[in-house]
């Protein structure tokens, strides 16, 4: 019993260990994006009229608005999204055909069943701090129709549905591939040490995920700053806004964010994988 419990304690630690990049590297960046994507383009230009104006008018230290409820979020959010995949990862043979493939995707989309739920009333909660005072709504023209009102803490809940289910399978399976790819290429494992790889694997993996989802983000910010609408009314909002290119507002800031956190947080992942002495395959 005792040896099933440390076991659990140490599957716990190692799934939440990537929150501690996630948090201290990404969240200036967070604040930045999400203002971005739930204001108009009358309000902040671009990434660095937002951060100058940001640091101008509040200060440095609002680039770490929403840092607790961020916290609160990240630490649960790493801990169920790395722990439940490790649990439904299958497990890896010699030849790792299209199969193997599809289930990695499958686990990805389990690991964030429960994460939609715990995550969407603190994403509220942080988005609305974040974006505090910045005018979200704007000066946007009427859109006709009644925009539909939801429960504060379920604002954005589809799109956080949408980034949690298919969104953790296309992480995963893209953090699969891309790890199987460079073990298969020689040159790169000969050359490179294998804490340059797995930063290089983390934060690829991050890139490519966040910016696949970014008209989620966009649609989910706007939906959670403000108090009414659904997904069709702020696209459509969007659409009049910014064009067909305001679904990609802050995808630069979200580039930029998701390297360095990715590969923070995969990197600490397996560093404290081998320093609690887990199995590859038990928690990857």
């Amino acid at each position: 019993m005792n040896d099933e419990y440390d076991f659990f304690i140490k599957e716990c630690a190692i799934a939440a260990s990537p929150s501690i990049a996630w948090v201290s590297i990404g969240q200036p960046f967070d604040v930045i994006r999400t203002r971005l994507q739930a204001t108009s383009a009358m309000r902040f230009s671009g990434p660095v009229h937002c951060l100058k104006a940001t640091i101008k008018h509040e200060g440095i230290m609002a680039l770490y608005k929403g840092f607790l409820p961020q916290l609160l979020i990240s630490m649960p959010y790493s801990t169920i999204m790395f722990g439940t995949y490790a649990r439904l990862k299958p497990l890896k043979t010699d030849v790792l055909d299209s199969q193997y493939f599809f289930n990695v995707f499958l686990a990805g989309v389990g690991s964030g069943v429960l994460l939609t739920f715990f995550q969407n009333p603190l994403d509220v909660w942080r988005t609305r701090l974040q974006t505090a005072g910045t005018g979200v709504s704007g000066k946007a023209p009427e859109i006709t129709g009644r925009p539909r009102k939801t429960s504060a803490a379920f604002r954005g809940f589809s799109m956080t549905a949408v980034r949690n289910l298919p969104g953790n399978g296309i992480f995963f399976l893209t953090n699969e591939v891309l790890r199987e790819s460079v073990q298969q290429q020689k040159a790169l494992t000969n050359y490179f040490h294998p804490t340059v790889l797995e930063l290089l694997i983390g934060g690829f993996t991050g890139v490519i995920f966040n910016l696949i989802l970014t008209p989620i983000e966009v649609l989910r910010s706007r939906m959670m700053a403000t108090t009414e609408g659904g997904a069709l009314f702020h696209s459509r909002r969007v659409l009049s806004e910014l064009g067909p290119f305001g679904f990609f507002r802050g995808a630069g800031v979200t580039a930029a964010k998701a390297f360095p956190v990715n590969a923070g947080g995969f990197a600490l992942l397996y560093y404290t994988k081998g320093k609690l002495s887990v199995d590859e395959d038990v928690t990857s």
